[in-house]
């Protein structure tokens, strides 16, 4: 398990706490090492014509991700004061901040359209990183919430985010431990800008993937992104789950 220097939390209840440095990085680790990983990773890498080595990135990369919205100023500051068991729309803000690297990071950017085609199986280029990131990062991140929070939520409008700025060393320490453990170039350029997006709060409301992700809960019909997504995001929920459980039952919260 992760023990570094933290700041910032991932939950804190009245007894146990545990911090967003060793959650992001454990449940990462938890991915990069788990065998389903692998076993989607093999299968995508026959489908689609990829090499698996990028699939294992990009998984490694949402888990070590998937709770950065909880760094949100508002959250962070309820932690600080009090208890903070539930960060509401948190994944929301993750998969906005993803989002938003991505296109800062490169030309082929991530719209509204773009991921409404993915969720009606009406994607061409299925072997592009675009294509695997909106796969595998984007919804994932969003959805790994979704058996305790109703599609109203997603339709929640999210304005001026702003991060504290107490958590950007712990921030900074979850990327130095992506960039030693993922070797995917296009990933290496997007979690810089990870870090530029949260450091300058240079978030931009340019994707409205709530009203994505509220269409995809509707959509009965199983195509083979939707089931790539939901593999996914069991992948991510299975070591969000165990990561939390095993900290939140073996770590008492010392006094600040």
């Amino acid at each position: 398990m992760c023990k570094t220097p933290s700041t910032c939390y991932a939950y804190k209840d009245q007894e146990n706490y545990e911090y967003f440095i060793d959650h992001s990085i454990n449940v990462a680790q938890c991915i990069k090492e788990r065998w389903e990983t692998y076993a989607l990773a093999n299968k995508l890498s026959k489908i689609i014509g990829v090499r698996d080595t990028l699939i294992v990135d990009l998984l490694t990369f949402t888990g070590a991700f998937h709770d950065i919205g909880k760094l949100e100023v508002n959250m962070q500051e309820q932690c600080f004061r009090a208890t903070c068991e539930t960060f509401c729309n948190h994944f929301i803000i993750s998969a906005f901040v993803l989002t938003n690297a991505y296109n800062m990071a490169l030309e082929d950017k991530i719209n509204k359209g773009y991921l409404k085609c993915i969720i009606i199986g009406n994607v061409k280029d299925t072997n592009s990183f675009k294509y695997l990131y909106s796969l595998l990062v984007i919804f994932p991140t969003a959805l790994h919430h979704y058996a305790r929070v109703s599609l109203s939520s997603f339709r929640r409008s999210i304005r001026h985010i702003i991060f504290h700025r107490k958590c950007i060393n712990d921030l900074k320490n979850v990327i130095k431990w992506v960039m030693e453990n993922i070797v995917t170039e296009e990933l290496k350029y997007i979690t810089e800008n990870v870090y530029n997006t949260v450091k300058e709060n240079r978030l931009e409301y340019i994707v409205h993937i709530h009203d994505v992700i509220s269409e995809l809960g509707f959509h009965k019909r199983l195509i083979f992104e939707k089931t790539v997504i939901e593999a996914a995001t069991g992948i991510l929920n299975l070591c969000d789950g165990r990561v939390a459980i095993s900290a939140r039952r073996t770590r008492r919260r010392r006094k600040p």
